[in-house]
């Protein structure tokens, strides 16, 4: 073998080994086709910070959070002014923002785990795919060992998990770019969404589709306090004798400027006047010009304490949104309980 054969033997052993170590860094980091690595799913979200190459102002959005308000089955928004930046989707920044949780003195409380990460955001026609970490599932910290026998306890977690699951939808749809939200969990870290079922998302209420996963979901303005389901909300407690949930819904100060009186006062004026409550029916609504002030209609009976029945036709119940919120004036849900304006 001549040197020169040998010396072109040594050149080609030498690039092969090249192309070996290169291969291999490759297959490491899963960029080499067929490598049999799966790579990141395409939709992944960018885990730089979104403004961290990005030199372009970011672009601002005005857009309604969905919390849970108080301890109630509704949700009520907060409307938030969002950065997002070019290099990233605009609903990640909202749902960074949904998962940060309400605003202090709004009235607001959360109802999605606050670890929960946001996956991935992609979308399929005019439904909007979320895949949130497994923590999204987790359970409340505080409920006991056995929640599940106790059937108070029961039906407040599963409410929690609907609302945390519309208080994602409804921020989502209500946007307007996209019809349908589909939620998804990634239980193993694989970056991959899984669908979850009905009842693990607190969807029990037909036994039958329990164990069929959630579909994607448009806006449910059923669980949302507008003004007619707020003034429901209201008539439901007040036929319950809820006085605490009816206090709720009552601004802290009236429209002339007088203090909302302590809760022990207004459920004893409560169980005198309303507690004779028989039937409601909300007809209507207008909302003022500045979208701050509605008038809800809605035809009452009732009887006063002296046994008169009272059939009222369209009585007119002022509301005033604070905070966003659309509360009642003390002295104007006392003023529906008396013989006046039949």
């Amino acid at each position: 073998m001549t040197p020169e054969t040998k010396n072109l033997i040594k050149l080609i052993c030498a690039i092969a080994s090249v192309a070996v170590v290169l291969i291999a860094a490759l297959i490491l980091v899963g960029t080499f086709p067929g490598s049999g690595i799966s790579e990141s799913p395409s939709n992944n979200l960018n885990p730089v910070p979104p403004d961290a190459d990005d030199t372009t102002s970011p672009i601002e959005t005005n857009v309604k959070l969905y919390f849970r308000y108080s301890d109630t089955d509704m949700l009520a928004s907060e409307t938030r002014r969002i950065q997002s930046y070019s290099n990233q989707r605009v609903e990640q920044a909202v749902l960074m923002e949904l998962l940060a949780g309400p605003s202090q003195g709004t009235g607001l409380t959360r109802v999605i785990d606050s670890q929960t990460r946001v996956v991935s955001i992609s979308n399929e026609g005019d439904t909007l795919v979320v895949t949130f970490s497994e923590e999204y599932l987790r359970q409340r910290s505080n409920l006991p060992d056995g929640w599940g026998e106790d059937a108070a306890l029961r039906e407040e977690e599963y409410l929690r998990r609907r609302l945390a699951v519309y208080s994602v939808v409804n921020t989502l749809a209500g946007m307007g770019d996209y019809s349908h939200v589909q939620i998804l969990i990634d239980y193993n870290n694989t970056g991959i969404g899984q669908k979850v079922t009905r009842a693990r998302l607190g969807f029990t209420e037909d036994a039958g589709e329990l164990n069929k996963p959630l579909q994607p979901l448009a806006f449910n303005e059923a669980v949302t306090l507008n003004v007619g389901n707020t003034v429901n909300a209201v008539f439901r407690a007040l036929t319950a004798h809820d006085w605490q949930t009816v206090y709720l819904f009552l601004s802290s100060k009236t429209e002339s400027g007088l203090n909302r009186p302590l809760y022990d006062t207004v459920a004893g004026s409560l169980q005198q006047s309303a507690s004779r409550l028989f039937n409601y029916e909300v007809t209507g609504a207008v909302y003022g010009t500045d979208g701050k002030r509605a008038v809800v209609f809605l035809n009452l009976n009732f009887e006063l304490e002296n046994g008169t029945k009272i059939s009222k036709i369209s009585a007119p119940v002022k509301l005033r949104a604070v905070n966003e919120i659309w509360l009642i004036d003390h002295d104007v849900l006392y003023g529906l309980f008396t013989e006046a304006g039949q």
